[in-house]
C-alpha cells in the first residue's frame, strides 16, 4: 500500500532527508524532484524521467539505471561524499531558481505562444 504525504507532512520529510531518490519507470516532469531540490537535496533519478538530463547537465543529481545494484552504487556515492553531496545541493537550488520559477515557466510559455503565433 502507498501512503502519499502532503502539506507540513511532506515538508517536514524532505527536510529530513538527506538525498532524494526516484527510481520510477515513468515521470513526465517530476514536480516532487523541483521541490527538493529547491529545499537543497541532491537528486538520484531514473533514466526513465524527462527530467532527468536537465539535472544531470547543471550538476544537481545522478541518473542510474533501473537496477538495485546502480542506484544503491550513487546512494553510497552520495552519502560517503558530502562536498559532493554539497556540490550538487548548490547546483540544484540554482537550476530550479533559473529554470523554474513561476516567472520562467510563464516567460517560457509565453515564447512558446509566439512561435506558434508566427507559425
Amino acid at each position: 500500500m502507498t501512503s502519499n504525504l502532503s502539506g507540513s507532512e511532506k515538508w517536514q520529510a524532505m527536510a529530513a532527508a538527506r538525498v532524494f531518490i526516484l527510481p520510477s519507470y515513468q515521470e513526465n516532469f517530476s514536480l516532487v524532484t523541483v521541490d527538493v531540490m529547491a529545499i537543497g537535496l541532491p537528486v538520484i533519478l531514473s533514466d526513465k524521467i524527462n527530467i532527468a538530463r536537465k539535472i544531470v547537465a547543471a550538476g544537481a543529481g545522478f541518473v542510474c539505471k533501473l537496477e538495485s545494484e546502480d542506484i544503491a552504487a550513487r546512494i553510497d556515492q552520495l552519502l560517503m561524499q558530502p562536498e559532493l553531496c554539497k556540490n550538487m545541493s548548490r547546483a540544484g537550488m540554482t537550476l530550479v531558481s533559473e529554470s523554474f520559477t513561476w516567472k520562467k515557466c510563464a516567460e517560457t510559455l509565453l515564447t512558446a505562444y509566439e512561435v506558434i503565433k508566427k507559425s
